[in-house]
C-alpha cells in the first residue's frame, strides 16, 4: 500500500501533537531553519509542508531510480 502526501502529513502532524511538539516546530525541523517569530504557523500550514516535502523525496526517488 503506497500512502499519500495527505495521509504522511496527517499521520507525521498527529505524532508530532500527541508528542508535545508545535506545529512551528514541525515546520523548522522539515525546512531546517527557524520560522520568522512574527509568522502565525498552524497545523493545517505543517501539514501543506510535510505533504510538499514528502512529494519532493518521491519525486527525489524516481529521478535516483
Amino acid at each position: 500500500m503506497t500512502l499519500t502526501a495527505i495521509e504522511v502529513a496527517a499521520e507525521h502532524c498527529a505524532w508530532a501533537r500527541r508528542g508535545g511538539f508545535s506545529a512551528r516546530q514541525v515546520v523548522e525541523s522539515v525546512n531546517g531553519r527557524k520560522v520568522p517569530h512574527r509568522a502565525s504557523i498552524t497545523w493545517q500550514d505543517a501539514n501543506v509542508v510535510i505533504a510538499a516535502w514528502w512529494e519532493a523525496m518521491r519525486y527525489q526517488r524516481r529521478r535516483a531510480a
